[in-house]
């Protein structure tokens, strides 16, 4: 029976001796790769370095033109997931040059014209939330093929996740590599990913009064030191986000990343207080499905943003001068001591934003606009909310001839009918 392809791999060769005993060649790492073999140069104890000389060779791999598409039964998972992460998921550096408006602008100050940049990009917003769900799916899938993901596989994998809705993030994830793969011309056979089934949104959103409670809490509240509350306000900033998440309806990321810098710093979210326009996406960063906005700041807010940048803040969110990278632990902490039911996130503000914009009546293409999403998901999702919504029917249900309209009342137990002006 021929023997099975494991793929490239690193193996510990062991010493030779001689016919006496005595050792003529010391143990070594070598790189297998089906029949083809190639040392490491590192001894047993430098299993570190051993694996660095893999991920060498599995990108001069890569790299070298194949010169005819595989079988998917000869491709790799493992393999596959390595060439996405290398494509798509691996931040890099760019050079980004200078614009005209910034030429300009540094020849009017009497200065140097600025030198090309160097810029850090990846084609996803948290890399290292994706390399970890990657890790689980190349710790599962290890010596298999494309050929062995089927509809049972997937439910393997499913069933050994914590929760249904893990296992169909990280699955997904997979289904992107395996898109990846075909769309750079490594295989042309379709390979089904099957999920599990998607959980029903979380459509929870916040009263008024809830939200006001919130705030409220959050900026009342003072840092507790020996069973006494101090003059230290430790929560104000979880508050700034409420407001601005409120209004926005941006997500949590955003917000917390935004900076009120006077020009527009490199990779990181901008609100223009001159202008009033508040930069979602950082410049660089490539469109994704999770929109970010561009838009007008509403006047009350703005007012806000400007008080706090007088009183020194640099960010939307800041603690110690420096943006917060995750709000959820001092957000969690707020709503129990708000009391309000702990089904309360901080993406709850987004989808509070988006209800009361479609219970205020918005205009669908600018409230979509607005929150950084498509009209048709904002009608799908948060219309019902809408009070006009089936005005026209309930019109013509409700609409009765006023010349004559034939009613029916109830006179000494008898039914009479009658025109009414």
């Amino acid at each position: 029976m021929p023997r099975r392809y494991q793929g490239a791999r690193i193996w510990l060769r062991p010493a030779r001796t001689d016919s006496s005993g005595r050792a003529t060649q010391s143990s070594v790492w070598l790189i297998r790769d089906g029949t083809f073999e190639r040392s490491t140069g590192c001894a047993a104890h430098e299993i570190e370095k051993a694996e660095g000389k893999l991920s060498d060779y599995l990108i001069e791999k890569r790299n070298a033109a194949p010169k005819k598409l595989r079988d998917i039964a000869d491709i790799l998972i493992t393999d596959v997931l390595i060439k996405y992460i290398l494509d798509k998921v691996e931040e890099k550096f760019v050079e980004k040059k200078p614009t005209a408006r910034e030429i300009r602008a540094a020849m009017k100050r009497g200065e140097p014209p600025p030198l090309p940049k160097k810029i850090k990009i990846s084609g996803h917003s948290r890399p290292d939330e994706t390399m970890a769900r990657i890790g689980f799916l190349k710790a599962f899938w290890v010596g298999k093929t494309l050929a062995d993901l089927n509809g049972d596989s997937c439910r393997k994998y499913a069933a050994q996740r914590t929760t249904p809705q893990q296992a169909r993030r990280e699955l997904e994830e997979l289904r992107a590599a395996i898109n990846h793969h075909m769309i750079e011309g490594l295989h042309d056979r379709i390979v089904s990913v099957v999920l599990p089934d998607k959980s029903r949104s979380r459509l929870r959103y916040l009263e008024r009064v809830e939200a006001a409670k919130m705030i409220r809490s959050a900026w009342r509240y003072r840092e507790v030191q020996n069973y006494r509350a101090t003059e230290r306000y430790t929560r104000r900033h979880v508050a700034k986000f409420m407001v601005v998440a409120g209004y926005m309806g941006s997500r949590a990321s955003v917000i917390c990343g935004a900076s009120l810098a006077d020009r527009r710093p490199e990779g990181e979210p901008w609100i223009d207080l001159a202008n009033g326009i508040f930069y979602g996406r950082p410049e660089g960063e490539r469109e994704t499905n999770k929109r970010k906005q561009t838009v007008r700041i509403p006047r009350p807010l703005l007012a806000h943003l400007r008080r706090w940048k007088r009183k020194g803040q640099c960010y939307v969110v800041e603690w110690n001068r420096k943006p917060i990278a995750r709000i959820i632990k001092a957000h969690n902490a707020v709503v129990v001591d708000a009391g309000v039911a702990t089904d309360v996130t901080p993406h709850t503000w987004r989808h509070t934003a988006a209800t009361w914009l479609m219970q205020r009546n918005a205009d669908l293409w600018e409230a979509s606009e607005f929150l950084g999403m498509t009209p048709e998901v904002l009608l799908r999702v948060y219309g019902h909310h809408r009070t006009d919504r089936l005005k026209t029917v309930h019109r013509a249900i409700d609409k009765r001839d006023r010349r004559e309209k034939v009613v029916v009342s109830v006179v000494d137990g008898q039914k009479r009918r009658g025109a009414v002006d």
